[in-house]
């Protein structure tokens, strides 16, 4: 029987940096993937990682954002050095409508944010070739990273390798037993023992069998389109859809937080003709050079959104030795480091201070 000092279930972005982090403080740590390369949703995405301004009104979560954006560029200079680029600087602007400038404005100032208002003539001159309509508001971040999921994934893989972590694919897990001695983890590949199991699992972190208890977290789909096109823009477009020129020279197509939490639940993960419609008509629309570009590559995958609009971080309640980390909905890919730094410090020296209270399982399940 493998035994451990931490089991990861689940070996997306957020499992991959808290392997790592615990690994790096000398934990004996293994990741259990079911599928038969890394991180299901990790390796579908791509986009903007900044904070959302569907968020500003909450000051704390925004903050903690803020942080995880501060902790992700932390990574990039880390990682791209020795593993390669997987991330790109781009200024980011955010089109409005007056009734969401108006909910976003009074609440800038709390926050810190580089982020300032534009003129619609401003506007036009920073984004060359778009067409921007006169009647929004328009608000430009400087400081902001386009992530591919993929790349940034296998950076921290490759870490975990040198940490020595454990990393077993094609390895389901179907039942958890938590016992005085520690959890038995019953899997495809055989038995698993761990102190500390920590279910990383993303949109399947609800299933009742890794945590026999109801985990209000739901699969959502989230729909991407690649772009071979003779030019990239030269910034992130975030309106009702997001435009991103991306890490490898193309542009990504993309649905925003609120296009996430709408998706009806369900664990299909396939594009339809709808979802790839729309995102077509927003980009041949937003900037029309690109009605000329080739489609490279249509992705969907399967998001955790959680019930409390948190991710959900710490013990499942009811459990000393089974915990959480799921419910990135929307920005794994921004908030991976900050979280796992977060709950490896709680595991190994009882500190929550980077981790909000908003975020306990306890709180968010059992109110």
């Amino acid at each position: 029987m493998t035994r451990s000092d931490f089991a990861l279930v689940g070996g997306g972005i957020i499992g991959a940096c808290l392997a790592e982090e615990l690994a790096a403080t000398g934990a004996a740590v293994s990741v259990l993937d079911a599928g038969p390369t890394p991180g299901h949703a990790t390796s579908r995405a791509a986009g903007p990682a900044a904070p959302a301004l569907r968020h500003v009104a909450d000051h704390v979560f925004y903050g903690w954002l803020q942080q995880a954006a501060a902790s992700l560029r932390e990574d990039v200079d880390r990682l791209e050095p020795v593993h390669g680029r997987f991330s790109a600087p781009q200024p980011i602007l955010h089109v409005l409508r007056a009734e969401e400038a108006d909910r976003v404005a009074p609440h800038l100032p709390a926050t810190a944010s580089s982020a300032h208002w534009i003129s619609s003539t401003q506007a036009a001159e920073l984004a060359t070739g778009f067409r921007l309509p006169d009647d929004r508001r328009y608000l430009l971040e400087q400081t902001a990273l386009a992530v591919d999921g993929a790349r940034y994934l296998s950076a921290v893989q490759a870490r975990c390798a040198r940490l020595d972590v454990v990393w077993r694919q094609d390895t389901t897990v179907q039942d958890v037993l938590v016992t005085d001695d520690g959890v038995e983890l019953a899997t495809t590949g055989g038995p698993v023992h761990t102190d500390i199991a920590i279910i990383t699992a993303g949109a399947w972190s609800g299933t009742a069998e890794l945590t026999g208890a109801p985990v209000h977290v739901r699969p959502a789909r989230r729909q991407l389109v690649t772009l071979a096109a003779e030019s990239v823009p030269p910034l992130i477009l975030s309106s009702t859809r997001h435009l991103v020129p991306g890490v490898a020279g193309d542009v990504i197509i993309g649905t925003d937080e609120d296009d996430i939490a709408a998706q009806a639940p369900g664990f299909d993960d396939r594009c339809d003709v709808a979802g790839i419609t729309e995102l077509l008509h927003f980009a041949a629309t937003a900037l029309p050079a690109l009605a000329r570009a080739a489609p490279a590559d249509l992705r969907c995958g399967l998001c955790p959104v959680p019930a409390s609009g948190r991710p959900l971080i710490g013990r499942v309640p009811g459990h000393q030795r089974l915990w959480l980390a799921t419910g990135h909905a929307g920005h794994g890919l921004l908030t991976a480091r900050h979280t796992a730094r977060g709950l490896t410090t709680a595991l190994t020296k009882g500190q929550w201070d980077t981790v909000p209270r908003m975020m306990c399982p306890t709180r968010a399940l059992e109110g």
